[in-house]
């Protein structure tokens, strides 16, 4: 069982699309830990090592998985569909995209640390209440984390929303 996400690094190695985690595999595993770690205090010393050896080869094999997958969605692959990770790699995607408009400064920004976001929800930012429809320069940081959250758009250059 410890090896499910060592499993599931070849699989993805083995395509360039992302492929879809399958729920079922991962809480299988998770329920594996879970009772595993339940049992560990009446279980021989012996066990326990091998036990605790196992866990972070999973956890080393879990993060090459994870990398390959961020690293097919930063090179362009996209997801199908519902997966057990697909918020995250929506998450990753829109990283992608903010950071690009970013760079190319298709963002009206007031400051280098600021830009200008719409608001899409109410929003509370150090201190200060916005309102959906709000439009203020903000921290970068936050932008991206309310652009994330679906929360703020930033504002694009007038001419770059007729450029692309």
């Amino acid at each position: 069982m410890y090896d499910v996400f060592l499993k599931l690094v070849r699989e993805e190695l083995t395509t360039g699309k992302l492929l879809s985690l399958p729920d079922a595999k991962i809480s299988d595993f998770q329920d594996f830990i879970r009772s595993s770690i339940t049992m560990l205090h009446s279980t021989p010393l012996e066990s326990r090592k091998f036990f605790i050896e196992a866990y972070k080869k999973a956890i080393r094999d879990a993060e090459n998985l994870l990398r390959i997958r961020v690293a097919k969605i930063c090179l362009g692959a996209r997801h199908d569909g519902e997966t057990y990770d697909s918020e995250m790699l929506s998450s990753i995607s829109a990283i992608i995209d903010f950071y690009r408009d970013l760079i190319t400064r298709a963002y009206v920004m007031p400051t280098r640390d600021s830009v200008v976001v719409k608001f899409k929800a109410e929003v509370k930012i150090d201190g200060r209440n916005y309102r959906a429809g709000d439009i203020a320069p903000i921290d970068i940081g936050k932008a991206l984390g309310l652009y994330i959250l679906g929360a703020a758009e930033p504002l694009k250059q007038p001419i770059f929303y007729h450029l692309l």
